[in-house]
């Protein structure tokens, strides 16, 4: 049990927003839920005092969300661990980014945007390009989707939004889905994550960049289906509780912050890597991925752990940081196929 503590942690994560697929192959569905490239990526990652890499956006949408609370950021983090002492509570806090890059696609403008706006073509970048993930749109006109408030969604879709520097939602013009990709099997456990997003397509009339499409994580609710007592494990470490009943154990409340961004920006190219000026018109396509996490849990769960709490929070950032590495550029590679099938 001890030994898949922190793989429950990773999966809880790992899986569960934009198109962020498994770590591991071996998935499965979750009941009724259902190539090469030659373009080059980099990573634009900071390691901040805490021990978990994050992007410039989220580093600084972190400090912003502290500040906001109490202008000594450094002081408000003492005061927390403080509070975790007293109630007996332990945080754990890591993340990761990602960026990739296209190789050069010739640009015909009308036709690039009509692909960008076309829903299937936005579920590759949902999705990661798995086939055995879903997509379902969510109408923002009704008054409750699945239980949840839509009016409290799009607020918090508002509030992610400015904390992960996107631009605001427009309810008339922009979406909201749910996506759910294929379940993790971890030994006897399997991971079934449901994340809702909010999604924003963009023309610019003006310099160098001609579009972009961001994906904001508005909820994420994993679930674990498995023996008894490594559900409950999950549930307490992710949740605080039975998610399903909303019951809290010992009067703690649920405490899971989660912050996400995709973001696929097209953008003019003038110049071919030797500096000379193309012949014709170009673009590339650049892709952004960067998650956050922390959440609160029992400190009496740290005996279940096989490592230090910061040996925890660094092997997580790591996994974060490689699961996107392997599910952005795939997801680039095949939406700049398509592109280049839709344009023959």
């Amino acid at each position: 049990m001890k030994k898949i503590c922190v793989a429950l942690i990773l999966c809880s994560v790992d899986s569960a927003v934009l198109g962020y697929v498994p770590l591991y192959s071996n998935s499965i569905k979750c009941g009724r839920r259902k190539q090469k490239s030659h373009a080059k990526k980099m990573s634009n990652t900071v390691t901040p005092k805490d021990g978990y890499p994050l992007s410039f956006a989220l580093q600084k949408s972190y400090r912003q969300d502290t500040d906001e609370m109490n202008p000594q950021s450094d002081e408000l983090l003492q005061q927390q661990e403080t509070m975790n002492g007293m109630k007996k509570t332990e945080t754990l806090r890591f993340g990761g980014s990602m960026n990739y890059t296209s190789s050069t696609l010739p640009l015909h403008k009308e036709s690039l945007f009509e692909y960008f706006t076309d829903a299937t073509n936005q579920a590759i970048l949902l999705t990661g390009g798995k086939e055995d993930s879903t997509v379902q749109h969510i109408s923002l006109n009704q008054t409750h989707f699945e239980k949840k408030e839509i009016s409290l969604l799009i607020e918090k879709w508002k509030e992610n939004a400015q904390l992960v520097n996107a631009k605001p939602p427009n309810p008339i013009q922009d979406f909201m889905i749910q996506v759910i990709p294929s379940g993790i099997n971890l030994l006897t456990v399997t991971i079934c994550p449901e994340t809702i997003v909010g999604t924003k397509f963009t023309m610019y009339q003006e310099g160098n960049t001609l579009c972009d499409y961001e994906v904001v994580l508005i909820e994420d609710d994993p679930k674990a289906v498995g023996p008894k007592p490594l559900v409950w494990l999950f549930n307490k470490i992710v949740y605080g509780g039975n998610p399903d009943t909303m019951e809290m154990n010992n009067g703690i409340e649920r405490n899971r912050n989660e912050k996400a961004l995709l973001k696929a920006t097209a953008e003019k190219v003038i110049n071919d890597e030797k500096g000379q000026s193309l012949s014709s018109p170009a673009f590339t396509i650049r892709g952004e991925s960067e998650m956050m996490l922390e959440f609160e849990f029992p400190k009496l769960l740290l005996r279940f752990f096989p490592l230090s709490k910061n040996k925890s929070e660094e092997i997580s950032s790591l996994a974060i940081s490689k699961a996107l590495e392997l599910n952005l550029q795939p997801a680039i590679d095949q939406f700049c196929q398509g592109y280049l099938k839709y344009i023959e």
